[in-house]
């Protein structure tokens, strides 16, 4: 797909290592290190463990991994088109002297999502389809959790682009990473009747947010490079200004 190859491009094979790799076992590592520890706390963990226990055991593991999962996307992002949609983001502005750069980028902002879509079904499919695929509508409430993961990240890409700063970067991570905990519990809890409707909603907000983040990202794009150029024009003519004022005062 083209999409995938010109996301690849933009990525260096560390990146690549990380992602396609230590991502997925990073959160079934965490995923799993959460099961064994509510497990062995809720023996005697006292009253503090009692916040928890909707998220003890196998239901706590597919949720907490579903927010490992989110944080961790949005925070890799700073490693691949950081403050792309902030004034001064000119990490890319390098794609202007190719015919062919405003095409790239499109398909490497898509292939982005394409590659996020994906990694959150795998996951989805390691960690949740053996218990969620047995109960009552579990293809439609396997596929609800997956739309909330991967709506959550587009959600946080879309707020994280606007700034090049870590720190922000990381508190929208963490805040679209708790959403995701109070949305994946709200999803696991819905009749069986409601399932799809609630799917299809899913389904609208994730292609609203994937057009919405493309579209932006495009468009602020082009702006930082128009910017800098009517920046660039400003200050020749302030320069011209200048020698002129010399040239007549001397």
């Amino acid at each position: 797909m083209r999409q995938i190859r010109a996301y690849l491009l933009f990525t260096g094979w560390r990146y690549k290592l990380v992602m396609f790799l230590g991502l997925p076992g990073a959160v079934l590592a965490g995923g799993w290190l959460w099961r064994s520890f509510t497990v062995v706390s809720s023996d005697g963990g006292g009253p503090g463990f009692h916040l928890f226990s909707h998220l003890s055991g196998s239901e706590g593991f597919r949720i907490l991994t579903a927010m490992l999962l989110i944080f961790t996307e949005i925070l890799s992002d700073q490693a691949v088109f950081n403050g792309i949609q902030s004034k001064r983001g000119y990490k890319l502005d390098f794609l202007k002297t190719s015919p062919r750069g405003r095409e790239v980028l499109w398909q490497g902002l898509t292939g982005d999502l394409v590659r996020r879509m994906l990694t959150a079904g795998a996951c989805a499919c390691a960690v949740w389809v053996t218990k969620v695929l047995t109960l009552d509508g579990g293809l439609a409430r396997g596929l609800g959790l997956v739309l909330a993961v991967f709506s959550l990240e587009t959600l946080g890409l879309f707020i994280s682009r606007f700034t090049r700063s870590i720190l922000l970067c990381l508190y929208t991570a963490y805040g679209c990473a708790a959403a995701g905990v109070i949305l994946l519990i709200l999803v696991s809890g819905l009749p069986v009747s409601w399932l799809w409707a609630a799917d299809g909603l899913l389904a609208l907000t994730a292609a609203a947010l994937s057009v919405l983040v493309v579209g932006i990202g495009m468009k602020k794009w082009h702006e930082t490079f128009a910017d800098s150029q009517e920046t660039i024009g400003k200050v020749g003519v302030c320069a011209e200004a200048h020698r002129r004022y010399k040239n007549e005062n001397l």
